[in-house]
């Protein structure tokens, strides 16, 4: 009797692990869903290299946004933008230049120098 109780022990213990794992495994498939429909809505073109970085960017940041709205201690909610690809770095970095071009300030970018340019100028008036 003992090794029927133990089989239906197993038994169990095997239908939780499979049913966890189809969990995890559907998880994984509604987030990519989701990034790809994501991607149609904001007309997000990546190049292959770039792209599983810029998922695992979009994974963690939608996580973040998630939990943030899951703890409801704000009187707001954060939601999913055209944003939720980049660090934190790189939307300051995009807010600070779009702030800066609204108020008309332009960054002054030093022009590349063009050796052969300079080159032949500079025998021109030698």
């Amino acid at each position: 009797m003992s090794s029927v109780s133990q089989n239906h022990y197993v038994l169990v213990l095997f239908l939780i692990l499979t049913v966890w794992i189809s969990r995890v495994m559907s998880r994984g498939l509604i987030r990519s869903e989701r990034h790809e429909k994501w991607i149609a809505q904001y007309g997000k073109v990546y190049k292959d290299a770039v792209e599983e970085k810029r998922f695992q960017v979009f994974k963690n940041n939608v996580q973040f946004i998630e939990s943030f709205n899951a703890a409801g201690d704000k009187p707001f909610n954060l939601s999913i933008n055209q944003f939720v690809d980049l660090h934190d770095e790189e939307f300051k970095a995009l807010l600070i230049n779009v702030q800066k071009k609204a108020s008309g300030v332009e960054t002054v970018k030093e022009p590349a120098m063009d050796i052969q340019k300079l080159t032949e100028e500079a025998c021109r008036e030698n």
